[in-house]
């Protein structure tokens, strides 16, 4: 599975899509930033800032004012990346999709090893910190 813009770089390459996660299984949650609980109770105040400025970053790339400069970042990091790639690269916005953690559960459940049920999305989701990082 290839995320974007991995993928619009597979196809301009020449290679075929066999399928989309999305239409596969419907939702599915992709990269994740993560920490233990531990380490976001012991840092709350830090892991806080860093979903703020996070949330400011995207904030900025998503402004429509930003585009060009933010297709520029993307071309510069990805040297491979063409201009009539950067856009449509520009316009996929990640956020978390309690569905999608359900799939990524589903599947950990049917293919991980060691066996194991993975069942429950709050036992890996605590939106408390993202929350707190909106509130103020």
């Amino acid at each position: 599975m290839l995320l974007t813009p991995f993928d619009l770089l597979a196809k301009a390459a020449g290679f075929n899509v066999l399928a989309y996660a999305i239409d596969v299984y419907g939702h599915y949650q992709g990269p994740v930033g993560a920490t233990r609980r531990a380490n976001a109770r012991d840092h709350r105040t830090a892991l806080i800032g860093y979903i703020r400025g996070y949330l400011a970053g995207l904030d900025w790339l998503f402004d429509p004012g930003n585009a060009e400069a933010a297709a520029a970042l993307l071309r510069k990091n990805l040297p491979q990346m063409s201009p009539s790639l950067a856009q449509p690269s520009y316009s996929v916005r990640a956020q978390i999709d309690l569905a999608g953690i359900r799939t990524v559960l589903e599947l950990g459940s049917r293919y991980g090893e060691p066996r194991r049920v993975l069942a429950d999305p709050a036992k890996y989701y605590d939106p408390q910190y993202y929350q707190a990082a909106l509130s103020n």
